[in-house]
């Protein structure tokens, strides 16, 4: 999304019907999990502070889907409780326990931008998904 005047801002990867917005990552180091544990932080503090940027994220969903079959961010109150933060990390999981998968670096910044979420009012996923080399 793009708003005059401000910088670019991708809501999420991927966004459903039901109004998860999804960030993935395949497995990758501290720098690039960390970047999306912030890039879900960001969006949801975007959504809740910016009633433009809901507007246009509703205009791109009306584009894509036609007007008004998913209204995910209508006008008027925003209401962060319809909306899921989802986090889902593509990786060769080896029976690995998430702490065990994720660097040190990248758990503070996961638990840290999942309290920024969830004080936002948003509900918070996290996901693992195997996949090959």
């Amino acid at each position: 999304m793009h708003l005059p005047g401000e910088s670019p801002i991708e809501l999420c990867d991927l966004l459903t019907q039901d109004g998860s917005l999804i960030h993935v990552k395949r497995r990758a180091g501290a720098r690039e999990l960390s970047h999306l544990f912030a890039q879900g932080a960001v969006s949801a503090l975007a959504l809740n502070s910016l009633p433009a940027l809901r507007s246009a994220a509703q205009a791109e969903v009306d584009r894509i889907c036609g007007n008004n079959a998913y209204p995910l961010f209508e006008p008027g109150p925003f209401d962060p409780r319809s909306l899921q933060v989802a986090f889902v990390l593509l990786d060769d999981v080896k029976g690995r326990t998430r702490r065990e998968a994720l660097p040190f670096f990248s758990r503070l910044n996961l638990r840290r931008s999942a309290q920024e979420i969830r004080d936002r009012g948003y509900r918070l996923a996290y996901c693992r998904i195997e996949v090959g080399d």
